[in-house]
């Protein structure tokens, strides 16, 4: 059971990298609405992609760590 869970939490925060990382690199500049009013809009989309791949990459890291605990349970 703790290893179908550890597989479970690994898929899901896979997902959200997955998700995230799309969104950082491929997300249309038109539908990144907000941010700060004192920058300019291409600085707010700069930003906004920087901080959904960050998000992307520490989900990723996420995920890899549960992999890895799930597969030391294996063993």
């Amino acid at each position: 059971k703790p290893r179908l869970n550890a597989f479970l939490a690994a898929l899901m925060f896979a997902l959200f990298g997955v998700i995230g990382g799309w969104v950082a690199l491929k997300g249309e500049s038109s539908q990144f609405g907000g941010g700060f009013p004192f920058i300019s809009h291409a600085a707010n989309e700069a930003f906004a992609r920087w901080l959904f791949g960050g998000g992307a990459i520490i989900c990723l890291a996420v995920a890899v760590y549960a992999l890895k605990k799930a597969m030391e349970q294996i063993e």
